[in-house]
């Protein structure tokens, strides 16, 4: 099963098609109880997610065997060793939150920290959480084919999270997921939707990505002429890459996760690489989410 659930919408009201804010604990234990039925096995968190943590921790189901993968806090203005006394005190913090000792991933959440000056420290507390069995496989979320390069020049990661979609194939144009693959890195994709840019019509596209509008209804067309919603046409395009060990997506319901489920067990028609081609968009004030308040 190559979905992951992904929890960011569990402790924020997170996304540009989220009209619903954050799930009641209820529901996230629902949904939670959903996925281990369905054989999901990774759950993405981060300490920068809200109260998504400490939900998790209230609400996993008993005897769970979830892959739980955590992101570090951020670094700017700390030096080396501020910055690992931190990441290992914000490392207990979250294994109290979720009600774990160990977890099978911890990544930083901006790559940006392992790249500057403290970049060394950071890295070698990571290793020591990895030597000491706290945890399995250390990394990081990535957002440019750039901080991919300079990482990969600079440490070997068991793990990088990384944006592709339909919208997004800059990494496989770029060589960069390829190159992961070949070095043996685990690769979870996230973003499969853009935060649900993908699956809105054309009036409900906010103003400042309007320009995503003629590619968004490339996709509804191409996915239409095969039978398919945009939800698995998206879904399965990311999912069907075989560089890619796991496809976070987060949800505000359990019908929302249930329609994902559905998308990746029924055998649809596949977009060929001619109608991908025709979906992708290059540019990254489009792409990043966290450049979207500057588009």
């Amino acid at each position: 099963m190559k979905l992951a659930l992904g929890t960011v919408q569990f402790g924020l009201p997170y996304g540009v098609a989220n009209r619903s804010g954050q799930p009641a604990e209820a529901r996230i234990a629902e949904i939670l109880r959903l996925a281990l039925s369905a054989g999901v096995e990774i759950i993405d968190t981060a300490s920068l997610y809200g109260g998504a943590e400490a939900a998790l921790g209230r609400c996993m189901p008993q005897g769970h065997c979830f892959r739980i993968v955590t992101k570090t806090p951020k670094f700017a203005g700390l030096s080396g060793p501020q910055a690992a006394a931190l990441l290992g005190s914000a490392f207990e913090q979250s294994c109290l939150r979720l009600g774990s000792r160990n977890l099978y991933g911890l990544l930083t959440h901006d790559a940006d920290d392992l790249l500057g000056s403290a970049g060394g420290f950071i890295w070698q507390a990571m290793v020591e959480l990895r030597s000491a069995g706290r945890v399995k496989r250390i990394g990081s979320s990535v957002y440019t084919g750039a901080q991919i390069d300079a990482l990969l020049g600079r440490i070997e990661p068991d793990l990088i999270q990384l944006p592709l979609s339909l919208l997004d194939q800059r990494l496989i144009a770029g060589g960069q997921l390829e190159h992961l693959a070949q070095r043996g890195i685990e690769v979870h994709a996230r973003s499969a939707f853009l935060q649900g840019a993908l699956l809105l019509q054309d009036s409900e596209l906010p103003a400042h990505l309007s320009a995503l509008r003629p590619l968004v209804n490339q996709i509804a067309v191409r996915a239409a002429r095969l039978g398919l919603t945009r939800v698995e046409a998206a879904l399965r395009y990311v999912a069907n890459l075989p560089q890619v060990s796991a496809v976070v997506c987060g949800v505000n319901s359990p019908a929302q996760f249930e329609e994902l489920l559905t998308a990746l067990r029924v055998g649809y028609p596949e977009f060929s690489p001619a109608d991908a081609a025709a979906c992708a968009c290059t540019d990254p004030l489009l792409l990043d989410p966290s450049q979207w308040r500057a588009a």
